[in-house]
Formats: C-alpha cells, sequence, structure tokens
C-alpha cells in the first residue's frame, strides 16, 4: 500500500461520510459447487467458526472449545502443529474470541472480544503476547480486521458512526460513515440501531477495501479508503428487519450474512437467507449458508455459488481458485473449487 500523507489520508476518509451510492445485487449467473472434507482426525474442534491460510500455514477458530480458541495446521495435508489462545481468566488467557487475522509477515492478531484484549501470536516460535487491553470505557469490539501492520478496522459497536481505525495502543484515530439504514430511525437509540445493522469485516489492504456484511437483512457495504467512496449493495432480502426493545433489536426477517472475505479482484461473502422465525421454531435447525455472493470491488455482482452443504466462515485462494469452509454442523473443514 502506498503511504498517503497524514493530511491527505484524513482528507480521502472524511469523504468517505459524503460520497456514497446505493445499488440493488441482482447475480447474472448461479453456480453449483461440490465440497470435498478436509479430515483433522488428530484434534477435535467443537464449532470450528473462521479460518484463515497464510502461506502453507492454516489457523482455525474455534468458537467453543475445551481448552483452546485457534489450532494450526500444515496445509494441504492438514497435519496439526500446535494449538494457542487458551481459554481461561489467567493474565496470558481469553474470556472469548472474536476474531483473528494475519499480518503480511505471518503475524496473527487474535481478538478477545469478552476480555477487551488483543493478542499477537508468533508461529515462528509460538509465542503468544497481549498487545492491546482496551480500557474500560473504550467500545466492545466484536470483530476486525486489519488495514496495515500499525492499524485496525472494527465495526462501531456504539452505532455513531461506521467504522472505527484504531492503533495497535487501541486509541481510536478515525470514525468514518454512518449505518446506512433508509427507514426512519429518530425513535430507534444508536446501539439498538447497531445491533440491528451489526456486521461481520473484512479488509484488503493492498486495495484499501473494507467491506461490512450485515447479520440480518441482505446489505453489504464497499468503503474504498483509497478514493474515499462508499458503495450500499442490497440484495433480495433487503435491509435488517427488527422489532427495538430498548437499546436491542430482535429479528423477524432473514438471517443474512456470517463473513466476507475481500480479495485483489473480488469480494466473496457468504449468505444464509434463512427466514429467522423458521430458526426460532426450530424447523430450521442447521447453521450456516450454502449461497458465496461474487462481487468485483465496485459493487456490481458477478456471479453467486450455491454450495452442496452449509458453512459459517470462508478463505478464498483466488490464485488457485480454492475456497476453504467451516462446517459447524458437521464440525469440519471443507474446499472447493471456484
Amino acid at each position: 500500500m502506498k503511504n498517503l500523507s497524514v493530511i491527505g489520508f484524513f482528507i480521502l476518509l472524511a469523504l468517505l461520510t459524503a460520497c456514497s451510492e446505493s445499488h440493488v445485487a441482482k447475480f447474472p449467473e448461479t453456480v453449483a459447487v461440490t465440497t470435498s472434507q478436509l479430515n483433522f482426525d488428530s484434534v477435535y474442534m467443537k464449532y470450528p467458526y473462521r479460518v484463515k491460510l497464510f502461506n502453507s500455514t492454516l489457523y482455525v477458530m474455534n468458537l467453543h472449545p475445551i481448552e483452546f480458541y485457534c489450532q494450526e495446521f500444515e496445509y494441504p495435508s492438514m497435519k496439526f502443529i500446535r494449538s494457542f489462545a487458551r481459554k481461561g481468566k489467567a493474565p496470558d488467557e481469553l474470556i472469548g474470541i472474536g476474531n483473528v487475522a494475519v499480518g503480511e509477515s505471518g503475524l496473527i492478531y487474535v481478538l478477545d472480544d469478552y476480555g477487551r484484549k488483543m493478542y499477537t501470536y508468533d508461529s515462528e516460535n509460538g509465542q503468544f503476547d497481549l498487545l492491546i487491553k482496551f480500557p474500560d470505557d473504550a467500545p466492545y469490539y466484536t470483530d476486525f480486521a486489519l488495514y496495515n501492520d500499525s492499524v485496525f478496522v472494527f465495526p462501531d459497536p456504539y452505532g455513531q458512526s461506521r467504522l472505527h481505525l484504531v492503533d495497535h495502543h487501541g486509541k481510536i484515530i478515525r470514525e468514518i460513515g454512518k449505518i446506512p439504514a433508509t427507514e426512519k430511525t429518530t425513535d430507534i437509540s444508536d446501539i439498538a440501531l447497531w445491533s440491528a445493522w451489526r456486521a461481520f469485516i473484512g479488509c484488503n489492504p493492498h486495495n484499501e477495501i473494507v467491506v461490512l456484511t450485515t447479520q440480518f437483512g441482505e446489505v453489504l457495504e464497499i468503503y474504498n479508503l483509497r478514493t474515499g467512496s462508499t458503495k450500499v449493495i442490497i440484495g433480495a432480502g433487503g435491509e435488517p428487519i427488527c422489532t427495538f426493545k430498548e437499546n436491542w433489536a430482535y429479528p423477524n426477517g432473514i438471517l443474512g450474512y456470517s463473513d466476507v472475505f475481500v480479495g485483489e479482484k473480488h469480494i466473496y461473502a457468504l449468505f444464509w437467507g434463512h427466514e429467522y422465525k423458521k430458526v426460532l421454531s426450530r424447523e430450521i435447525t442447521f447453521q450456516g449458508g450454502n449461497y458465496i455472493h461474487v462481487f468485483d470491488l465496485e459493487g456490481n455482482p458477478v456471479r453467486r455459488y450455491e454450495l452442496d452443504r452449509y458453512i459459517t466462515g470462508l478463505y478464498v485462494d483466488e490464485a488457485r481458485g480454492e475456497v476453504i469452509g467451516t462446517d459447524v454442523n458437521e464440525e469440519q473443514l471443507v474446499t472447493f473449487n471456484l
């Protein structure tokens, strides 16, 4: 990523709130995909939720572990290397886990959302260290992505903006955008509106694209930090539909996206589309989505992949044309070619 002057950088970011467009998604084609299972019999994982690949090393985030939140494997052999990010309340342990990210050097970043901490993990020596202890008055971050080697990007959990750029000391250096709700929201608190528009985040430092995908409804937001533009893509599921009570939103519509990957040329968003009432009534008992929505970096729909199973997380290796997904229903990892 080319270095920007501080002044120029902030001028571009300021434009994000003023330069925005909305588009309606309609995919020109749907492609059926057959998955293959990745076996990892050497270690047990309950609810493998997120997956990241760096060179020939695969990192799997386990949402409900017995002992460790993260597992490290050789890829594609799936030979187990080690576990890290121990569950617990000791100083070097995690109360919960929000997400993991891999830096350009291969350094792993791990967010303890409940413990309000950020850790780093060095695969070469197995070193796990505390990087940030967020102050008590800091936002309660639940997801993040890496913008560059010194800046994180978080969705704003207060709902007052859309993104927070945060340095490695835990200090907010910039707030960007706003929730793109089109319905009247004056009687709804910022936090309640955020809970309806809670989003998962992806970022590509090379092209400086940050993408948010909503957990409810079918909305994808593209923030181009290089050009200062914002685009909102609304699918057939529409905006999040919720009933509001105090500072919380209760969904009435559909479950939307659960993960997003921003590549060099395309955006890949994992979509569920289940009616929430059917999930509550147990008419739908499985978890995950079997559609991957692909957009170009301008937000134009390219195609939709239909999988033969349901996954909750994905990593896309564009060079190989390969996707790795997490299947929490079978507690397995799967792979397939695009």
